[in-house]
């Protein structure tokens, strides 16, 4: 029970730090907390320990517009525990270079759960993130602007399998922040060892 209080105290100091309000981080620890204990209720507990990279396109809601982007991320499930090293950003910025200078790179360690039945597998995460906003021409034209800010990193992945070692999913995210939320899903592939 210690070590939940102290999980809650963490993620309302980073959602406070962000600006955000207590609701929202309250909401993602409960569904963590809750994945936890009705995965460990289960007697199928998963005791695989493996790793896996992810690569994936999709779209993501920035500066109230849709673009697309990609991810590239690492996993590391030990039981039931996931720990995921996560990068997000724009896919083919130079499509929108004509009408936006807008840049997106984010980076996030996340922890979550992850739960398997059969050949297929989903999770949920939350993690600290440092998210870079950039506008690549300032309005006055002397050259660009880039805003660096910590947030709150979700994700949730499900995920088939096609062959042994490869398998195709779907992973939503999300990067709360005090700047531009982002949030989106890509369609990737998955690469188990």
């Amino acid at each position: 029970m210690r070590i939940e209080s102290c999980f809650i105290r963490d993620i309302r100091a980073i959602a406070l730090g962000c600006g955000l309000g207590l609701r929202l981080s309250v909401a993602v620890v409960f569904v963590l907390l809750f994945c936890q204990k009705l995965h460990a209720g289960s007697e199928e507990e998963t005791r695989q320990n493996r790793l896996w990279f992810n690569f994936g396109l999709g779209r993501m809601e920035v500066s109230n517009e849709s673009r697309i982007t990609y991810i590239l991320s690492a996993n590391y499930q030990s039981g039931i525990h996931l720990l995921t090293l996560r990068q997000i950003g724009l896919a083919f910025p130079e499509i929108y270079s004509e009408y936006d200078d807008l840049d997106v790179l984010e980076s996030a360690l996340l922890y979550g759960f992850n739960t398997e039945s059969g050949n297929s597998h989903s999770s949920i995460s939350a993690g600290p993130s440092f998210a870079i906003l950039e506008v690549l021409e300032r309005e006055d034209g002397l050259g660009f602007e880039t805003d660096r800010r910590w947030g709150l990193a979700l994700g949730a992945q499900a995920f088939w399998q096609s062959f042994d070692n490869f398998w195709v999913g779907l992973h939503g995210f999300g990067n709360i922040n005090s700047v531009e939320n982002i949030f989106g899903f890509t369609f990737n592939l998955q690469f188990v060892f």
